[in-house]
């Protein structure tokens, strides 16, 4: 390789962490999915992982709850989209979450379960394994990317 040639590639790498390379990602991860419930009436419980790649604290004001938020994307096993649900408030929801730099994992999060006027979950007969991945945005913060997960095979009920 010529001189020339490695001092370009150098330059070209330089030039891409400058403007956005590695620093200010920010990532989210599906860790374990456990279904509950039944056929006609299931929900998801999830761990959830965003690593949070900038400097400072990201403040969300809606993190699962409802759009335009962190959805779950349920799959056929040949990719068709089935429902895209969202979790339920619990009893004491905070109005924002601060995400430090660094991961911060979010447990017990149930995708799918009824509330209100959201009836249950019920996915189409014969279908016993799903492909589940979180997608959305995180709403109030200065990070606006689409963030897609990593995607989970799941045996259902």
């Amino acid at each position: 390789m010529t001189m020339k040639r490695m001092l370009m590639i150098l330059v070209l790498l330089a030039a891409v962490r400058a403007f956005g390379g590695d620093d200010g990602n920010v990532t989210v991860k599906l860790n374990d999915v456990s279904p509950r419930g039944t056929h006609t009436n299931i929900w998801f419980e999830c761990s959830v992982t965003i690593h949070n790649g900038t400097s400072a604290p990201l403040t969300v004001n809606n993190l699962f709850i409802g759009p335009p938020s962190l959805a779950l994307k349920i799959s056929d096993l040949d990719g068709k989209e089935l429902k895209r649900v969202y979790s339920v408030p619990h009893i004491i929801e905070p109005t924002q979450w601060d995400i430090a730099p660094g991961d911060d994992t979010f447990t017990n999060v149930c995708y799918g379960l009824p509330n209100g006027n959201r009836p249950p979950l019920s996915l189409p007969e014969g279908v016993h394994a799903v492909r589940v991945q979180v997608q959305g945005i995180l709403p109030g913060s200065s990070f606006t990317n689409r963030l897609t997960s990593n995607i989970v095979e799941v045996q259902v009920p």
